[in-house]
């Protein structure tokens, strides 16, 4: 859910995981590379999107021959041709399509020669703007380390009419727990100065006041 609000106003949002949270072991962040292996290059892929992450089973997808983080624009509606495969040593019931948020196209496993795979291909009606990725369900098996498994894709995004997605209902709901936010914080926070207070809640407006920005009808 924390992910999908932010895409939902049009923000485009690297996933990334790591064993450092203490929550999972195995968990993982991929980014493919071209050339030397680096850290500035792998960082810059990760800035970019071009990333999946997982606890176990890897993840390839596709949108009009585009990759993780790319734009696909279109000049108005039109179809897009998507790809996806899953494999893992454990089975992870099926591959999902996710279409701004809502799952719209689901695939099973299928047992191979010792390992799970699952493959989805279809061609995609699009009127809007909005994303696409692909993830395993979040009540599939567990790995090695007897933890739920994970995995899910960067999007890519679709920009139609040159506009990006923007869910108004997200962004009320944000502006309304952003201002309790700062509620908290007045009420809670300790500061060393009213100067600090107020650093602290400028931020805060400041995301309330771009919100409302474009919100307002054009």
């Amino acid at each position: 859910d924390s992910f999908y609000r932010y895409l939902n106003l049009g923000m485009k949002v690297p996933f990334s995981t790591g064993t450092d949270w203490f929550i999972y072991d195995f968990s993982r962040v991929y980014v493919p590379l071209q050339g030397e292996l680096t850290v500035d290059a792998w960082l810059r892929g990760l800035r970019a999107g071009q990333s999946y992450i997982t606890n176990g089973t890897f993840l390839e997808f596709s949108v009009n021959g585009k990759s993780l983080g790319d734009t696909i624009s279109l000049s108005g509606p039109g179809k897009l041709e998507i790809r996806g495969r899953g494999l893992g040593r454990n089975d992870f019931r099926s591959l999902e399509l996710i279409h701004n948020g809502q799952r719209i196209e689901q695939v099973t496993t299928r047992s191979m020669e010792g390992h799970f795979s699952a493959e989805l291909g279809l061609s995609l009606p699009i009127k809007e703007s909005g994303w696409l990725a692909l993830r395993i369900p979040l009540d599939a098996g567990r790995n090695e380390l007897d933890k739920p498994l994970f995995a899910h894709t960067s999007p890519v995004y679709v920009e139609v009419a040159g506009q990006r997605i923007f869910d108004p209902q997200v962004a009320n709901t944000l502006i309304q727990e952003i201002e309790s936010n700062m509620q908290t914080i007045r009420d809670k926070g300790k500061f060393a100065n009213p100067q600090e207070l107020e650093a602290v809640l400028r931020v805060h407006r400041t995301g309330i006041e771009d919100l409302r920005s474009q919100l307002k009808p054009r």
